[in-house]
Order: C-alpha cells, then sequence, then structure tokens
C-alpha cells in the first residue's frame, strides 16, 4: 500500500535549525519548519517597514514617476484601464485615490468579464472621445498587448503607461512599461503591489502608506506568494487596516478581530471578485474607492452580489457533475469541461472546486460566438502557465500563473487543445501525498503554545501549518446543514468543509481516524480548534456494522450478467494505468494481498479520498466510476447479487458472506416492526436517524436495512436517488417470495 500521509522535511542543516529555535523560542521541530518556509531570516520583533526594495530598482520606474510627475504638475487627466478581478480593481483604486489627492483627474474603464481580459480599444477610444486625456495608465494589464497600445497612441496622441505583473511577451509595447519580470529584486509582486511601488517612486513611502491595505488586498486576492516583499506588503497593509469601505466588508462578513491574510482570502476578495463575476465590476470599484467614509448600502450591495455568485456557482457545479457522469477522468491529466450557457466569471471558482475534489487540473469552458472561453485551476505539482504555453499555436489568446491560466480557444480546436495539454501535463505519486509539518499534540490546544504559530503569518489558508493526527472519534454531528464536526478523544474539535460529510456513519461507530488538520484560535469561544484538509477512516472491529450496511445497500434485484475475471486476466488488469479494487472489507484486502502485489495502490476506506490512478476503496458507500477498470473482489457464492454500477469485472470469492452478515437473522417480526416504523415516518431520507428514532431495540441496524431490502424485493417500498422512500399502499406480499428474506433465515 502506498502512504498516503508524509511529513515535509528539511535539508536544512541541524545547526541552523537549532539557532533559529533559539532565536525564536521554538521547538525544533517548529522551528524545522520555520527554516524549510525561508522565515529564519525575520526578526522576532520585526519593523513593519522592514522588508521594503527601494523602488527605483524596478527597471524603467525612473520613467514611469517622470510621467506621473509631469501630470501631476499639470494637474492633467488620466485613464486608469484596469481588470476585473481584485488585483485590478484594487490596482484603479490605488492609482485613482493617489492621483486625485494630487489634483489630477482621473477615470477608470474595466472591462467585463464579457469583454475579457486586457485592453479593448473601442471602449478607450470612446472614452477618448468625451474627454482628452493626457496620460493613459494599464494596471494588472497591458504587458502583452503591444498592438491596441499602439493603435491607442496613433488614434490619441496621448502618452501610455504600462504598470503590469504578468509573464512578459517577447514584443513589448512601445511605451514606458513597469513589470517586476522585466527587472527587479522580486519578481513575484501583483498590480496593485506594482502600482504601491509606482506611488512610493513618485510621492515617498509615507504617501504610499495610505494605500497598503488595498496593495495587501489585491496580493491576497491574486494568490501572489507571502514571500519577501510581498510578505512585509500585507503584514504592513493588515497592520494598518484603515480603508472605511473595507472595514465595512470586513464586518458584514464577520471576520471578528484582528484581520488575516487568510480572512481576507476566504471572506473579503471572494466578495470583490464577485461584482465582476456577475457581470459589474464597477460595484466593488466604488467600495474601494470608499477611503475615508464607507456608504452601508453600497457595501451591502457587494454583499449582495456574493450571494448571487454562490448561487450561480451552484448550479453550475450542479451541472457539470451530470457532464462528469459519463467521463473516464482517471485517465487523462485535465479534466476539461464545457457549456455554451455557463456564466465566465464563475468558472475559475467552480474549476478550483473539481481540482480540490479530483486531485488533478480541470479547465472548465464557456461559448464565446465561435470561441471557448474558460479558466483553469492546477494542482501544486503541474505548472499549467507552462503547459497552456506549449499550446500557444491552439490558442486565441492565454495568461495567467502557474496554478491558474485563462485562455480562449476556436470551438473546433478544443480537441487538439485537450490532446496536447494530455502531452504536456506529467505526474508523480507525490500528487496524491498528503503532506503536513507537525506531528498534533495537545500541547497546541493551550494559548501559550499555540500563539508561537503566529510566526509564519501572514498566510494564505492552504499555507497554514498542517498538523498530523491518529486519534478516535468520539462525538460526530453536522452543523450548517451539510458539514461535518468531531471531537477526537484527545480533546481536539474538527470542523470538514466539503465532502466530509460523507463520513458520519463510519464516524458514529467510534472509528479509529487518521488525518490533517490546520489549527485556528476562535476569539470567541477562546479555544483552538481545528479544521480537517484531509481524512481517512483506519480499520477496526468496529466497523463491521459499516461493512455490512454498505455491502447490504449494493444487494442488487436486477439479473444482469456480470463479467468474471480469472487469475490470469486478473494480473494483467493489475498492471493498468488506471485501475480501481473494490473490496468489501478490510479482512478481504488483507487476503487479496497474500495472492496479488498490490505495492502501487493507495488505499481508502469508504470513500476515494486520494484519487491516484492505482486506488483501492474498501466498503465503497459512493460511487465507483471514473475509472477505466474497476473490479470488485465481491462476488459471493449463493442466492444473493450484488452491484458497483456499470462497466464493472468481478473477482469471485468462492466463499459465503463475510461472517458480519452470515450470522444475521431475521424473521417476519422483525419485518412486520421495521414496516410499522417505516409508516409512522414517510419519506424519512436519513435511514439511520430512522431507526435510532424508530426505538427498535429488538433489532440491530443491519437488521433493519436487511428488512428494508425484503420491502425493496417485494416492491413493497420504492426509494429514489435522494434515498427518500415511498410505501406502495394495499399491496398484499408473501415474504417467502424474497430471496433476501430467505436466505437470512425468514421463517
Amino acid at each position: 500500500m502506498k502512504e498516503k500521509y508524509k511529513r515535509r522535511t528539511s535539508d536544512c542543516a541541524l545547526e541552523k535549525i537549532d539557532a533559529v529555535a533559539a532565536k525564536f523560542g521554538v521547538e525544533r521541530d517548529f522551528a524545522e519548519v520555520l527554516t524549510e518556509r525561508g522565515l529564519a531570516d525575520d526578526k522576532p520583533n520585526q519593523d513593519e517597514r522592514d522588508g521594503f526594495f527601494e523602488p527605483f530598482s524596478m527597471s524603467n520606474m525612473d520613467k514611469a514617476a517622470e510621467l506621473l510627475n509631469n501630470i501631476i504638475k499639470r494637474h492633467g487627466k488620466a485613464l486608469i484601464c484596469g481588470d476585473y478581478d481584485s488585483d485590478g480593481l484594487t490596482a484603479s483604486a490605488i492609482l485613482k485615490l493617489f492621483l486625485n489627492d494630487n489634483g489630477v483627474y482621473a477615470d477608470v474603464l474595466i472591462p467585463t468579464r464579457e469583454e475579457g481580459y486586457g485592453l479593448h480599444l473601442q471602449p478607450i477610444l470612446e472614452k477618448f472621445g468625451t474627454i482628452d486625456y493626457d496620460l493613459l495608465i494599464t494596471v494588472d494589464c497591458g504587458i502583452s498587448e503591444a498592438d491596441t497600445i499602439k493603435n491607442v497612441i496613433e488614434k490619441t496622441g496621448a502618452d501610455v503607461l504600462v504598470t503590469d505583473h504578468h509573464e512578459p511577451p517577447e514584443i513589448l509595447p512601445k511605451c514606458v512599461c513597469i513589470n517586476p519580470k522585466l527587472g527587479y529584486p522580486f519578481a513575484n509582486l501583483c498590480g496593485a503591489g506594482v502600482v504601491f511601488k509606482l506611488v512610493q517612486a513618485v510621492a515617498g513611502f509615507e504617501a504610499a502608506a495610505l494605500y497598503a491595505d488595498l496593495a495587501a488586498v489585491g496580493t491576497v486576492a491574486d494568490m501572489m506568494p507571502l514571500e519577501s516583499e510581498n510578505r512585509s506588503l500585507v503584514r504592513f497593509g493588515l497592520k494598518n487596516f484603515n480603508h472605511r469601505g473595507l472595514k465595512k466588508l470586513a464586518e458584514l462578513s464577520k471576520c471578528g478581530g484582528e484581520l488575516s491574510a487568510s480572512a481576507l482570502a476566504m471572506k473579503i476578495c471572494p466578495k470583490i471578485n464577485s461584482a465582476g463575476r456577475i457581470g459589474d465590476p464597477y460595484i466593488a470599484l466604488e467600495v474601494l474607492l470608499m477611503r475615508e467614509r464607507a456608504e452601508s448600502d453600497k457595501v451591502a450591495k457587494l454583499n449582495e452580489c456574493n450571494t448571487i455568485r454562490q448561487e450561480m456557482l451552484e448550479r453550475t457545479v450542479a451541472q457539470a457533475n451530470e457532464k462528469l457522469a459519463g467521463l473516464n477522468i482517471a485517465d487523462s491529466k485535465i479534466i476539461v469541461l464545457y457549456d455554451e450557457h455557463w456564466k465566465h466569471g464563475i468558472l475559475g471558482i467552480a474549476a478550483n472546486r473539481f481540482k480540490e475534489l479530483y486531485k488533478k487540473p480541470v479547465l472548465m469552458l464557456t461559448a464565446d460566438g465561435e470561441n471557448f472561453v474558460g479558466s483553469a485551476r492546477g494542482t501544486d505539482n503541474v505548472n499549467l502557465f507552462e503547459a497552456f504555453g506549449k499550446c500557444r499555436f491552439l490558442l486565441e489568446r492565454f495568461g495567467g500563473h502557474r496554478a491558474s491560466v485563462g485562455c480562449t480557444v476556436k470551438k473546433d480546436r478544443l480537441g487538439s487543445l485537450v490532446e496536447e495539454l494530455e502531452k504536456n501535463i506529467e505526474f508523480s505519486d507525490s500528487d496524491y501525498t498528503v503532506y503536513y509539518d507537525l506531528e498534533y499534540d495537545e500541547k497546541y490546544l493551550r494559548e501559550e503554545s499555540f500563539s508561537k504559530l503566529a510566526l509564519l503569518e501572514p498566510c494564505y489558508p492552504n499555507d497554514k501549518l498542517r498538523f498530523h493526527f491518529k486519534s478516535v472519534c468520539k462525538l460526530c454531528g453536522l452543523f450548517g446543514g451539510s458539514y461535518l464536526k468531531m471531537s477526537l478523544a484527545d480533546g481536539l474539535e474538527l470542523k470538514g468543509f466539503g465532502n466530509f460529510a460523507g463520513f458520519l456513519p463510519a464516524l458514529k461507530s467510534g472509528a479509529d481516524v487518521e488525518g490533517v488538520c490546520n489549527l485556528e484560535y476562535d476569539s470567541y469561544s477562546k479555544r483552538v480548534t481545528g479544521t480537517l484538509v484531509s481524512l481517512s477512516i483506519l480499520n477496526s472491529i468496529r466497523l463491521d456494522e459499516v461493512y455490512a450496511a454498505n455491502l447490504i445497500g449494493r444487494l442488487s434485484f436486477e439479473n444482469k450478467k456480470k463479467i468474471r475475471l480469472d487469475g490470469a486476466l486478473l494480473n494483467s488488469f493489475l498492471k493498468s494505468k488506471s485501475v480501481m479494487l473494490v473490496f468489501n472489507d478490510y479482512l478481504e484486502y488483507e487476503t487479496a494481498c497474500e495472492t496479488y502485489n498490490l505495492e502501487e495502490f493507495y488505499v481508502d476506506i469508504f470513500r476515494n479520498t486520494t484519487g491516484a490512478q492505482k486506488q483501492i476503496v474498501i466498503s465503497p458507500d459512493a460511487d465507483t466510476r471514473f475509472y477505466s477498470k474497476t473490479i470488485v473482489f465481491g462476488d459471493y457464492e449463493g442466492a444473493l447479487s450484488f452491484s458497483y454500477g456499470e462497466h464493472i469485472v468481478y473477482v469471485p470469492q468462492k466463499k459465503p458472506l463475510p461472517s458480519y452478515l452470515e450470522t444475521v437473522r431475521i424473521d417476519r417480526k422483525t419485518c412486520m416492526d421495521v414496516f410499522k416504523a417505516l409508516k409512522k415516518s414517510p419519506n424519512y431520507f436519513d435511514l439511520k436517524s430512522l431507526f435510532d428514532n424508530a426505538m427498535l431495540f429488538d433489532l440491530n441496524y443491519v437488521q433493519f436495512l436487511i428488512a428494508l431490502k425484503v420491502f425493496e424485493e417485494l416492491g413493497l417500498v420504492v426509494f429514489d436517488d435522494n434515498g427518500k422512500y415511498k410505501i406502495v399502499e394495499n399491496k398484499k406480499v408473501n415474504l417467502e417470495d424474497s430471496a433476501v428474506f430467505c436466505y437470512f433465515g425468514g421463517k
């Protein structure tokens, strides 16, 4: 079996790690994390202004500053061309506020998502048709727009200044361009960060500091690495978070006490992005320009945009899930989904959701005339910008970063693009491994120990310290309708957002668990709690009832012919590139390991949480699709048949049912008691809760489920896809006509 959880290790010398431990007063394991993350040179009480580079060390900054100084002296007019995302909008707001503060009339032109990223000649010329601007300034765009900028200069005679941070092409616009990738000690500033440096060059650090909170939001929103100057800028911006509009937005977002980079990333930035995603980025821009006074109604309107965006996202995800039903994604290096009617602004976050679920890059597209436009999100070990760059001959346009790319492709070239991406993307086993930083210890529940973790701030939610734990689930349930909460034996309380709720039946059995989590201090409850990153169920005797329940759930009454494998063909299948093996319990898996070489497989119990191309799932309670070959070790001797879906092959077990089912018995009284409970609670969709509330003290849950299968086989009860049932009224049946009833000893 492949190891799923591994600790990140450092190549740093022990002497350096010990020095860091002494410097910050922390233990060696945490000092190793600080060293590995490049924070060894931080100071325990670092001045908030440390870490900023000289702005004129950026190539062409002297010329850019001269252009701004000239327009300020003349009290001229400027047109700022930005982007519709949070980085472009905060960069636009910084520059407009600064120019207005210095007597320059400045307008902002933002494209819609339908128009697409970048400069658009016609809207620019229309603006120049109403106002004679002296200077056009691009923010967060422009470096790849040589032709458009040439046309603007020829048709308007205005000066143009490009401020951008995206990858520069071979041919640059023929105007003044500043971009940290063209020459600067730190290449990874965002668009708002570049504008911050421009203001610093023109007016000094004190003036630029007024806009540091906006620059921090832009940096976090664009997910730029929080190292070097970005780290200093975000830290400074968070400590000097004085922008009235942003503070009101943080209040509506229930950010609590002191703001963190994680709070910006999770609660503030998505709301700013939401305006552009649903079609009107100026709603967000208005809030970002409220530096001195916040207008509550406009901030609330931006908050409403986020609600609309969430609703659109859920519809898109549901539709995309339907499209996934017929795809063999395990053989694919990138998942590609498209629809004629999806909203462009939702595709990036939808792609990110599927990337997290399936652990591989995802490209989602929608129609735009004769083209598809879309967004891709990648995993940690895939450079999407490089992969799409090799396909640029098929693309109308593309841009982005290592983990995030936007692109436009002709509809008739989409198939060729997918083929090229499949060639360009490579995976390794590390793509399926969950890495952690430290072993969890109860000491971190104490505030004095937990507080030392703040040395890592600022950091993104995905960059928070990851703790590995092994424990026993003592309590569990749901909150917020569909999210998991659980308490471990050592007192740690965990919440799981996403797909963790599916583990609830196993956790209620008091399961042994292993996983990885982040820790955070809840300022309201004044306790340290955890958020799940990954969760696995470990085998124990307490799982027998869950194994039995899942197997009973797969009882099939359809007389379909099964494809069965012999030993030689099975060994050939095991060598396939994309294969899932299914076992009904852990003992069956261990028995198979004695005969077959299964060392290359990752193993999950109940749920495929790894997404590896060679995967074993024990007692799956969810769909087994998405693999080119799915092999089930669960074709037992006897009258009962079990189904795992379409396109499945089976390995005959040549034995009766597992012992936890073979010894279960039901009779007429069992069936009568269960049927009475059903009639009292019509349409109950949670069968375990129905059983718990029915007070059937003489039965266990497995007997209850077997009785349900008897009713289903006889047509007394009909279940829908959501687990809800309907009792067929006035139907008389003979229990002995049920193969399930007879098998389990009915009389």
